[in-house]
């Protein structure tokens, strides 16, 4: 779902991804992590990744010695140079990342997986897709906010009209520059720049 995201706003979103592997309550959570480094070496980080959590229920009861097993066959699956993934998965680089990951995971009082941070901020609600799109939409909306009001577009003297393109036909706006000529030209203003472009606007029926 993060991946699909970051596919559909590249220029707005960013995946950052940290280990947190519970290794007080699963026996082969470092494993699992140096698995998927092991991968990342060959480029398959997010591969490696994936499959650990799709087939979890297939490896879960398996002993730490038959899961090193399961992993190599993964790898071999993905192309990998299982010889290579199997001496990368062991290294005593690798499992000193895994125990680094776990302790700075603790030193910064989070409480389990998964923990999602958007923008800095601890969120927990709800992690469908349509839910995290929401949210990044009206980030890109904050980010757009005015802190200023816009320079003068406008003649005040001048008359100005908007069209609405709605789903029931055309809607002409009449727009008081004279009475009203700063809402006049905040309006024009975002127009101009694109705020109002594909806002869908459904009018009640009659």
């Amino acid at each position: 779902m993060l991946a699909q995201l970051a596919s559909d706003y590249p220029e707005d979103v960013r995946v950052v991804y940290r280990h947190f592997p519970l290794t007080s309550i699963h026996d082969k959570a470092a494993l699992a992590t140096q698995a998927s480094e092991a991968a990342g070496v060959q480029g398959e980080f997010w591969a490696m990744h994936d499959v650990l959590f799709e087939q979890q229920g297939e490896w879960a009861a398996l002993s730490v010695e038959g899961f090193q097993d399961w992993l190599v066959e993964r790898a071999d699956e993905l192309g990998l140079d299982t010889d290579q993934f199997s001496a990368d998965l062991v290294s005593e680089e690798n499992a000193a990342m895994a125990q680094r990951a776990f302790d700075d995971a603790v030193n910064m009082g989070l409480p389990g997986t998964p923990f999602l941070l958007v923008n800095g901020e601890y969120y927990g609600g709800p992690r469908d897709y349509g839910s995290m799109e929401s949210i990044v939409e009206l980030l890109m909306i904050d980010e757009q906010l005015y802190t200023d009001c816009p320079p003068m577009v406008i003649d005040p003297l001048k008359q100005y009209t908007a069209i609405l393109h709605t789903e029931q036909g055309d809607v002409t706006i009449e727009l008081y520059a004279e009475a009203a000529p700063l809402a006049v030209n905040n309006f024009v203003f975002l127009a101009n720049e694109g705020w109002y472009d594909d806002v869908s606007l459904r009018l009640p029926s009659s």
